[in-house]
């Protein structure tokens, strides 16, 4: 039988032993805080200087002494813009000690880059601590200069002509593609030239470099149904809109990268897209009226629609809330404005009589219309229509590096000086031109 004095020395045991356990979690606690390593690294950036000028596509040598009390992991060098986000590359090294001194040749490969101020990233880790050290550089961009228009012409009901100019030469045949037509397009950050049947002919994108196909989109073939009904290039990506009910955006190799299902009984034609939103016009299979529908840029899921009485010719953004819609209600030019918050419409502008051939959009404000009495200038800001030239145009595009407004009818493409209306020079093919558009070098 156990005394009281045993319980007493057994309980007193007990009590010892998780003295001595908790005094040992507290000495491991104490030494693992001693031990902790933290203190980042320590950068110098030697090279580039403080505000050093660059241009695109020149090499900056970078050059930086980081220490650490203990080791150093990794260093890592990049390019980010003003808000310290990464816009090219990261260039990396491993030293081989506490204290490394190292010089990177780091490139400026992006023709697409923006002039203005950058920061050269310098991160350094030791594993536990991550420090960054920035220095502000220049970069100058590469000008942007029209390098091609490219010109689709019609052979004949199975043949199209692509024919490019460049700013100096006389058109050039490249090829003939087989099929008929509906749209085409081009992507300068990608030097890529789009073409797009609609009954009988394929989808193709073309390199610029060397004219051969890059990848394609083979019609299914089932007359007298189209299959494709027009493309437009946007955010790098080329949206294609589907007789069957389908918008498909396809990336520089070809993969599709978005998909939209329009609503029922409807298919796709005028597209375009936003950072937000793509913004679509539809016409019904059964019925005349038209269903104008918003996209989520991202998910391809359907937002809102509305039923209008016009067909959509040109779109543009003006602003994150309102669209600039161009279009013809039963021959008749028409212009609205169309209010993503509101679902809904409204008319800043009657159109002079006649049909509307094409729009463009030289600012949020500012736009020059194609109509059947000629070409006019609208201003948004004051809402006024004024007659830009008595040139009756089915096609027209500004050229901004040069500010020369193209105007195409028939054969031939007219030159202009925007600002003052005169005619600079006339491009003729030998067919009649469906549809001309401008490749720039970036």
């Amino acid at each position: 039988m156990i005394t009281q004095s045993e319980k007493k020395l057994y309980f007193y045991r007990v009590k010892l032993k998780l003295i001595i356990l908790l005094l040992f979690a507290v000495i491991f606690h104490l030494s693992c805080r001693k031990n902790k390593d933290e203190v980042a690294p320590v950068i110098t950036i030697i090279k580039p200087y403080e505000n050093q000028q660059y241009s695109t596509l020149d090499t900056v040598w970078v050059t930086a002494t980081v220490d650490d009390e203990t080791a150093l992991k990794q260093i890592d060098v990049t390019l980010t813009d003003e808000n310290k986000t990464p816009v090219l590359q990261t260039m990396s090294t491993l030293p081989n000690n506490k204290n490394y001194t190292f010089t990177i040749p780091y490139d400026i490969n992006d023709i697409e880059l923006s002039s203005g101020n950058y920061f050269i990233r310098v991160r350094a880790t030791d594993g536990t601590n991550v420090h960054d050290t920035y220095r502000t550089i220049k970069i100058d961009a590469i000008p942007k200069v029209l390098k091609y228009v490219y010109i689709l012409s019609f052979g004949n009901s199975t043949t199209i002509h692509a024919l490019r100019k460049t700013s100096s030469g006389n058109p050039q045949q490249m090829f003939d593609i087989n099929g008929d037509f509906s749209a085409s397009a081009v992507s300068s950050k990608f030097q890529l030239f789009y073409t797009c049947g609609k009954t009988f002919g394929d989808m193709h994108a073309y390199n610029v470099s060397d004219e051969t196909e890059a990848w394609s989109i083979p019609v299914i073939s089932d007359p007298p149904f189209p299959y494709f009904e027009n493309i437009g290039c946007y955010n790098d990506i080329l949206y294609t809109s589907f007789y069957n009910g389908y918008i498909k955006g396809y990336n520089k190799n070809g993969s599709i990268t978005f998909n939209a299902t329009t609503p029922t009984g409807t298919y796709p034609q005028k597209v375009m897209v936003t950072s937000s939103y793509l913004f679509a016009d539809h016409a019904e299979y059964s019925g005349s009226a038209k269903v104008f529908a918003v996209y989520y840029a991202v998910s391809g899921a359907l937002k809102q629609q509305m039923t209008t009485n016009y067909g959509v010719l040109e779109m543009f953004e003006k602003d994150n809330d309102n669209i600039v819609l161009f279009g013809n209600q039963n021959g008749q030019a028409v212009m609205n404005i169309y209010k993503i918050s509101d679902n809904g419409t409204w008319a800043p502008h009657t159109l002079p009589t006649g049909k509307l051939y094409d729009a463009i959009q030289l600012s949020e404000d500012h736009y020059i219309l194609a109509l059947a009495s000629g070409l006019y200038y609208y201003d948004y800001s004051d809402n006024s229509l004024t007659s830009y030239l008595s040139d009756i145009a089915t096609d027209i595009k500004f050229d901004s590096t040069t500010s020369e407004l193209y105007a195409s009818s028939g054969h031939n493409i007219r030159v202009y000086d925007y600002n003052s209306h005169t005619l600079i020079n006339t491009i003729t093919v030998a067919d009649s031109i469906l549809d001309f558009r401008f490749l720039y070098n970036r």
